[in-house]
């Protein structure tokens, strides 16, 4: 296992190596990062994972039958998984992560706290299979900006009208994926008989399955965002539209990220998207590796303030009402 890491470790900084080897390395020395737009970046990523963890808490009610958990809790957890998805892969710190959390401190079972990590990350996995085709169109000019728009409305339209009306038949359809997820050997192997525990039955009321649906669109248009603001920030020449349809082909190469935080298949997979659209080599260089170090600050700043803010929180839960009173006497 160790020597595992290492050599997940010597990939990464060999695809890293790649992106500095393809890019002008002076072109860094002229690097201006406009703050304004990186307060910008913060605040996509702050709704983004509040989106997220109201999805996730949305998938955890409806299998578990209970809700009105505290949110706060669900949200400290999933921000603690994008953290800890900087030193290992994101799906393994996005899956791993929430599961633990919940059967330990939620008291939920191995296979259905499995199930609803699981069933909230296919939900993206959707998500972007959709919007990828019309990126594909543009991305290899098939089509120009404005036709692939139409493409994308039209496509994204038919797909959400489509889950509406079959909302239980796509629920079932990313079960079986789940089933398949399952039979995997490193799977199969830890959940040693449990993997049949989960109650197969439709848990959401009507019209609750299509809200996930909609609510991951919203994630995605999120990471849209942030992904312009971070080319504002670095004076990187990227439109809103380009960003719509360039986030799926970067999201693709991190499919198949085995290396901690993504690093180097990032950077690569960016900048092959960029390349594409016709972005400057000299840009690119800046954005991809401005991209890692704004998106890890951001992080970081998110984490502080999320630690502050549940610090706050405890002490003044933990004040009855004589010690707030002598306290504002003092």
């Amino acid at each position: 296992m160790r020597w595992r890491t290492v050599g997940k470790w010597i990939l990464a900084l060999g695809l890293l190596a790649v992106v500095f080897f393809l890019g002008d390395v002076r072109e860094l020395l002229h690097l201006h990062v406009a703050w304004i737009f990186v307060f910008g970046m913060f605040l996509s990523t702050f709704a983004f994972i509040l989106l997220h963890t109201l999805r996730w808490k949305k998938i955890v009610d409806a299998i578990s039958g209970k809700e009105g958990e505290n949110l706060f809790s669900f949200y400290k957890w999933v921000i603690h998984s994008y953290v800890l998805g900087y030193i290992m892969p994101i799906d393994v710190s996005l899956i791993g992560v929430r599961t633990y959390y919940l059967k330990q401190y939620k008291h939920l079972s191995l296979p259905a706290s499995l199930f609803s990590v699981t069933l909230d990350r296919l939900l993206d996995v959707l998500i972007f299979f959709v919007v990828l085709i019309p990126s594909i169109f543009y991305i290899r000019r098939i089509l120009p900006s404005s036709e692939a728009m139409i493409l994308m409305g039209i496509w994204v339209g038919g797909f959400f009208f489509v889950t509406r009306w079959k909302e239980a038949q796509t629920f079932w359809f990313l079960t079986h994926l789940y089933r398949k997820i399952l039979d995997l050997p490193i799977i199969r192997s830890r959940m040693r008989g449990k993997r049949n525990e989960v109650r197969w039955e439709y848990p959401f009321k009507r019209g609750g399955f299509s809200a996930l649906l909609a609510w991951s669109a919203a994630k995605y248009l999120l990471l849209v965002l942030r992904f312009y603001f971070t080319g504002l920030a670095l004076n990187v020449n990227l439109s809103f539209l380009q960003s719509l349809f360039v986030i799926p082909v970067i999201q693709f190469s991190a499919l198949i990220s085995i290396t901690p935080g993504s690093l180097g298949v990032l950077e690569l997979g960016s900048w092959g998207a960029l390349f594409l659209i016709a972005v400057p080599k000299d840009q690119i260089l800046r954005f991809v590796l401005g991209q890692r170090v704004l998106l890890t600050f951001v992080l970081l700043l998110l984490i502080l303030f999320n630690h502050l803010f549940f610090l706050l929180k405890n002490r003044w839960q933990g004040m009855d009402q004589k010690d707030i009173f002598s306290h504002f006497k003092k």
